[in-house]
């Protein structure tokens, strides 16, 4: 280890030391591996540090590092931790004060500030930027969101690389964004800073269009109201779902994996969702010979899952011990669909990694699917499980509950599905145990 920071750099040692002594082997072997990575990367970054940095700055980056929880923010905190190791001394004081407030990722946020430094912002404009970070409730609220976190951090990495921004644009930018943070603004400005003008072919391909010059300053006052829409169907129902941002995005990213079948799936869901014949659409048996085989026996599920089932019952809303504002339904809603990954926090979010959501709209677009929910007041999912119509070994229909999550609970919605099953007088087989069992 480098012997200028061995103070810092020892403590972190000490500390990886203990919890690893506390854990068996090998089981946790994956995440130890994770852990002394991570510790060398830290090790590294200060090694590489011309300059020998106040070491009572550095112990509290260098511990909320090894502490933070989201693994995928790693290698954006490790290069923040490179450049302040590397920034002026003024800059070390400015990011260290030890009267920084509103928790952990507030101290963390700042350091992709030093990205533009000093080709395109200054010192001070980094100080006024930290500053207004530290000056808004608002913002201090939501960085302790982890979605909100990781999403500033990979926004302003795709910024510095960008080649549409210049240092005044980009300065306005982040005033304006540092005193009005939000989620889907943050998500909105990555999209924008990746896809750069083919931006604009996609809005084009949704008949929406937007004022080009500027429009990411425009996304960081008043977030999607920059986007202007041709077709008022769609502008209005896209912009009026939570987390709109992450349809063009995972749009983008299926075409950048060159699946145009999924894509072309994407722009059946649009329009469809849009005006209002997504069901119709999603139950279709012309493009789904399985649908097809439900249909010649259980011909009444061509009108969907709504159409077959009522409500639960309130023992079953009582046993799943739901608070007075909390609801339990079965959905078939195409944005709920969409997003449950997200919410519940599953491979299966439009934000994760292709390798795992390229079969996202396929799910979304089969009628056979649905979903049991749970969701707050606010309409987010809280936990779901998804429900499956499906052909038993004697080809007839059938239903099948998948796991639960976020708790992945084989049983999570066992009673509710026991209700559909009855309802619309079908077998219910489920997940327990790595065995199908018929109940």
């Amino acid at each position: 280890m480098t012997p200028a920071y061995s103070q810092v750099l020892i403590g972190a040692v000490n500390q990886l030391e203990s919890k690893v002594a506390a854990k068996s082997l090998p089981e946790s072997k994956h995440d130890i591996k994770a852990k002394v990575q991570r510790l060398l990367l830290v090790i590294a970054a200060c090694t590489s540090s011309g300059q020998i940095m106040d070491t009572r700055i550095l112990g509290d980056f260098v511990s909320t590092i090894m502490e933070h929880g989201n693994i995928k923010n790693i290698p954006y905190l490790i290069i923040g931790l490179t450049r302040l190791l590397q920034s002026t001394p003024k800059i070390q004081q400015v990011l260290g004060a030890p009267a920084i407030k509103g928790g952990k990722p507030l101290r963390l946020a700042p350091l992709q500030l030093l990205a533009f430094v000093p080709d395109i912002i200054s010192e001070d404009d980094v100080e006024e930027l930290n500053q207004s970070l530290q000056n808004s409730p608002v913002v201090k609220r939501r960085m302790k969101d982890g979605k909100v976190f990781h999403q500033w951090l990979t926004t302003l990495e795709q910024a510095l690389t960008c080649k549409i921004m210049n240092k005044t644009t980009l300065m306005q930018l982040l005033k304006t964004l540092t005193q009005s943070l939000t989620y889907e603004k943050l998500g909105l400005l990555h999209i924008i800073f990746k896809m750069g003008d083919s931006l604009h072919e996609f809005l084009n391909c949704l008949g929406l269009s937007c004022q080009k010059e500027g429009i990411p300053l425009l996304v960081a006052e008043i977030g999607g109201d920059a986007f202007v829409g041709k077709n008022n169907g769609i502008s209005q129902w896209l912009f009026e779902q939570r987390h709109y941002h992450l349809l063009p995005s995972y749009m983008a990213l299926m075409t950048e994996h060159g699946t145009t079948e999924i894509t072309d799936l994407i722009h059946g869901f649009i329009q469809s969702s849009a005006n209002r014949t997504f069901i119709e659409n999603r139950q279709s048996p012309l493009n789904n010979l399985h649908l097809k085989a439900v249909y010649r026996q259980y011909p009444q599920f061509k009108a969907g899952w709504g159409a077959n089932f009522s409500d639960f019952s309130e023992t079953t809303k009582s046993k799943l011990l739901l608070s007075p504002l909390e609801t339990l339904a079965l959905i078939e809603d195409p944005w709920d669909l969409f997003i449950s990954g997200l919410e519940v926090n599953n491979c299966q979010s439009p934000e994760g990694f292709p390798s795992n959501n390229t079969a996202l709209m396929s799910f979304v677009m089969d009628g056979r699917n649905a979903m049991i929910v749970r969701k707050s007041q606010k309409g987010n999912i809280l936990s779901r499980s998804v429900i499956r119509m499906v052909l038993n070994q004697d080809d007839r229909p059938a239903l099948y509950l998948e796991m639960g999550y976020p708790a992945k609970s084989a049983l999570l919605f066992i009673d509710a599905a026991r209700e559909i099953a009855a309802q619309m007088e079908l077998p219910l087989y489920h997940h327990a145990l790595s065995q199908q069992v018929k109940q």
